[in-house]
């Protein structure tokens, strides 16, 4: 055998695995479903009503950005804003016409419908809400009615008044000045006198009798005809003053009321 004949080398013949199961081996948890957007919202803002229809970061994204073409919006028109505007912003506040106002009265109250009708169109024009126009209503027959004086308390002080400085006088010292004021008062200043305080009237009746008892005879300033003395005028002219006719502007005889009080006041005179 040659020495230098080389041996092939030996491969050894493979191995055959043989496959086996893992026994220990566990599959991995399924993931726990993501939680709702609701959920993810600090429990602090959860509730609120601004995000009851948030239900994903985008729908939560929209009404941000609607907030935001909001925020700086002119609301109220400024004093810039043209006639169509502020006709637009006062059909958005008041009825649809003046006769859709509902006014409140005391039960039981007359209405002068004519000046009813009136001061509608005013508020319409104005632009008022019915609340509005109700309000101010009702606070301006409060008003009136607060501001007219007690005609009984004022009869009272005028009777002290008038018999505390004449005495039995009284009615006499009263015909005289009547009588005097009715002959050279303007015509044009009655109405003026008859609206003169209770001390204002003491003082010029006091004055006008003063120059009739010293200047001028008995005969010469005759009584006044008639039953109707000026005490009689003035207790009519009081009583009609307290009534809801004179006092309530809305009342269908307030009118005439008033020019009955005046004409009253003018006979005094």
């Amino acid at each position: 055998m040659d020495d230098n004949t080389s041996t092939p080398p030996v491969v050894a013949a493979p191995v055959e695995q043989t496959a086996t199961l893992n026994t220990n081996y566990t599959p991995e948890a399924t993931p726990p479903e993501t939680s709702s957007f609701k959920e993810s919202i600090p429990e602090a803002y959860r509730d609120k009503e601004y995000l009851k229809n948030a239900d994903s970061m985008e729908s939560l994204l929209d009404q941000y950005e609607n907030a935001q073409k909001l925020i700086g919006k002119k609301q109220i028109p400024g004093a810039d804003a043209t006639p169509e505007e502020m006709t637009e912003f006062y059909n958005k506040l008041r009825p649809e016409s003046p006769d859709k106002y509902n006014f409140e009265y005391q039960e039981g109250a007359e209405v002068n419908q004519e000046f009813e009708t009136s001061m509608k169109s005013i508020f319409h024009e104005a632009g008022l809400s019915e609340g509005q126009a109700k309000l101010v209503q009702t606070k301006y027959d409060e008003l009136i009615n607060g501001m007219m004086p007690d005609p009984g308390a004022q009869d009272a002080e005028f009777d002290k008044m008038f018999a505390d400085h004449f005495g039995d006088r009284q009615d006499d010292a009263t015909r005289k000045a009547n009588q005097l004021l009715s002959e050279f008062a303007p015509e044009s200043m009655r109405a003026a006198i008859a609206e003169l305080g209770n001390n204002e009237l003491l003082l010029l009746t006091s004055v006008l009798d003063g120059v009739a008892n010293k200047y001028i005879s008995e005969d010469r300033i005759a009584p006044s005809g008639g039953n109707n003395t000026p005490v009689d005028a003035r207790a009519k002219a009081r009583e009609l003053m307290a009534s809801d006719a004179y006092k309530n502007a809305f009342h269908p005889d307030h009118l005439s009321i008033k020019a009955q009080v005046k004409e009253l006041y003018g006979a005094m005179n």
